[in-house]
């Protein structure tokens, strides 16, 4: 058993993800793309009874890293329900303070065109801190 860090999600049709579905019959069905991290392989494997396929549950670092079983996993009654809250809190929040700004690297003469500065000046080390200041 493997886990990974989720890194992020997009709404996406089957036809748009990865593999060759673009002309399967729910081609324009809707899908959550999850965008995950390098997955790391458990020191323990977590049994099963049965065989079963999991897309989701709710539960935490804690409960993964003591469960002996995949009922170990599920998060229940009034602990599910707070850890519910605190996932749509956070991705409320999250939602607050989006910035779809590119990332970008300026060069210096571009920088100073854009802030009208007249010349460039030396005198910043590396640390931010100016160098001519004793």
């Amino acid at each position: 058993m493997f886990i990974a860090k989720v890194n992020g999600h997009e709404l996406t049709t089957r036809g748009n993800l990865p593999r060759d579905e673009a002309n399967h019959s729910r081609a324009k069905e809707e899908y959550f793309k999850i965008q995950i991290d390098s997955q790391e392989k458990l020191s323990q494997p977590i049994a099963t009874d049965k065989w079963k396929r999991l897309t989701f549950l709710y539960s935490t670092d804690e409960y993964l890293l003591n469960a002996k079983t995949i009922n170990d996993l599920v998060v229940s009654g009034d602990e599910r329900e707070l850890l519910w809250r605190s996932l749509r809190e956070r991705a409320e929040n999250e939602q607050l303070y989006k910035v779809n700004l590119p990332e970008a690297d300026i060069p210096p003469e571009v920088l100073m065109a854009l802030l009208v500065i007249k010349e460039l000046h030396d005198d910043f080390d590396d640390s931010g801190k100016n160098s001519s200041i004793n």
